[in-house]
């Protein structure tokens, strides 16, 4: 969560912010977003962590301290048996295995790099990663690469479409390299879709606010009202003002990329207009959904995780309460010491 809060090169958050700026000709510096991203990610992991390591010591101290409920307890009680119950054995990988997991791993290089331009960056690198693809003297391809044959798009290119392709055709090959039945992986799947379908439930309809609010145009007319009021205020007050607009909106619109697609060409000349820095807004818009996203429920990461830990949101929220206020705290800090300094 708080390398999502502190992100720098995330395509979802910091990508389309960026993207949204540049479509209204205002330029960013990626240098100072980079940097700025990393001080925010630095500190709130920091913080994290021994937050996480201080209620651990605590537990371990007195396993009555817990905020977990009783059927929460057995089920983590469950859990850990199981996993103890392993540690000690001694276990070989097999040759599937080891197949299993270098598949895995490549899913995931090819997952990252399929939304970095690299074609932009080094054409060098994109042609190696798109293994197949021919193109003309303008730069169109005259053969597709094996990219483009599977998901429609060639590396560097893709977007939720594309990964979601990659993701269940890699699923697949990965079961058959593990020694898969065609039935084992059908059920394995359904298995795990299963696991999530509440998650899903609670996510569509937590976010039918947002398609109400979209297509009645409330979105537009809050930001609107919102950006009048920040208007005119000093770097001091600005910068905390716009964090808890953004920590507000970050309900209303819970979609990354649609809260920077909306907001940003608002937002961002607002900044300019007052003489702040653009790539400052950037990061107020990112810590500010980051931070929300470590507990609202039209998160797919923290509810997924939630369904899968067998933990209630109750209890989460009770958990990371503390945390998020102290997170909110020290990010409007550091927002408004680079809002005044650079």
């Amino acid at each position: 969560g708080c390398g999502c809060l502190g992100s720098t090169v995330n395509p979802f958050a910091v990508g389309a912010a960026v993207d949204a700026l540049t479509g209204v000709g205002i330029q960013v510096n990626q240098t100072i977003i980079i940097g700025l991203g990393a001080v925010l990610w630095v500190v709130t992991t920091a913080m994290s962590i021994v937050f996480v390591m201080s209620y651990a010591k605590k537990v371990k101290a007195d396993k009555g301290s817990t905020i977990l409920s009783m059927q929460e307890l057995k089920d983590a009680d469950e859990a850990h048996g199981k996993a103890a119950s392993e540690v000690n054995k001694e276990v070989k990988l097999t040759g599937r295995q080891k197949g299993v997991l270098i598949a895995f791993a490549f899913t995931f290089v090819v997952m990252i790099v399929g939304f970095i331009p690299l074609a932009d960056l080094n054409k060098g690198v994109a042609d190696f990663f798109d293994a197949g693809a021919v193109y003309d003297a303008d730069g169109n391809a005259v053969v597709q690469g094996w990219s483009a044959l599977i998901t429609g798009l060639p590396i560097g290119q893709w977007y939720f479409n594309e990964a979601s392709t990659w993701f269940f055709l890699m699923a697949i090959l990965i079961g058959v390299i593990g020694g898969l039945s065609e039935k084992q992986i059908v059920n394995t799947f359904i298995a795990g879709a299963a696991d999530m379908m509440s998650v899903v439930l609670v996510i569509a309809l937590a976010r039918g606010i947002s398609v109400l609010m979209a297509n009645t145009g409330l979105d537009k007319y809050v930001l609107n009202a919102a950006a009048n009021a920040l208007a005119g205020l000093s770097g001091v007050i600005f910068a905390p003002m716009s964090f808890l607009v953004y920590f507000g909106l970050s309900f209303l619109i819970p979609s990354t990329s649609g809260m920077a697609t909306v907001s940003m060409p608002i937002m961002g000349p607002l900044a300019v207009k007052l003489g702040f820095s653009p790539e400052v807004m950037v990061m107020i818009f990112s810590a500010a959904i980051g931070v929300v996203n470590l507990f609202t429920p039209t998160s797919g990461a923290i509810m997924g995780g939630l369904a899968l830990a067998k933990i209630e949101w109750t209890t989460w929220l009770k958990f990371a309460l503390k945390l998020i206020v102290a997170l909110s705290v020290v990010c409007a800090i550091i927002l408004t010491v680079a809002c005044v300094l650079i």
